[in-house]
């Protein structure tokens, strides 16, 4: 199964093919029907879902917009047409996941060595592939400098 930002970037490439016409409008409608499936079929949420919950205030603080609308009715008031906004999201979209990977990359001062971390650190959540791999090395570490120096990932 695509994780959300890669049938964000499948979106973009073939909108129409997903949306049924090719807009930020349909865009909204798409994503607030993906995640209502999710929730109503327990699937938890992922990292990505997670992260994209925030996209809403970043989208308020970069527009400086402080009211209750959501995210495609600020990008479509500040764009020309729907087919535009739609465009714009997209752009918007890859800036915020620019700035959430260089928030998580932000070394930490004087704090605790995480396992969480150091996964968050790589890219690497539970649903990558590296996992597991991760979690290996994580523990031959463990072994060699002992538990005192980690704390464990929560859940």
């Amino acid at each position: 199964m695509l994780d959300l930002y890669d049938l964000l970037r499948n979106i973009e490439k073939r909108p129409a093919m997903y949306l049924g016409q090719a807009d930020l409008t349909h865009l909204g409608a798409f994503l607030s029907g993906y995640f209502f499936a999710r929730r109503q079929s327990g699937i938890p949420e992922t990292d990505q879902e997670k992260q994209f919950s925030e996209f809403q205030t970043w989208i308020e603080q970069k527009f400086n917009i402080s009211n209750s609308q959501p995210w495609e009715k600020i990008i479509r008031f500040f764009a020309p047409d729907e087919t535009t906004s739609l465009q714009q999201f997209f752009i918007l979209l890859n800036e915020f996941i620019e700035s959430q990977q260089a928030q998580s990359l932000a070394p930490a001062i004087d704090l605790p060595l995480t396992e969480s971390a150091l996964l968050r650190s790589a890219g690497i959540f539970r649903d990558n592939p590296a996992f597991d791999d991760v979690m290996e090395r994580i523990q031959t570490a463990r072994d060699a400098w002992g538990d005192d120096d980690f704390e464990q990932i929560p859940g």
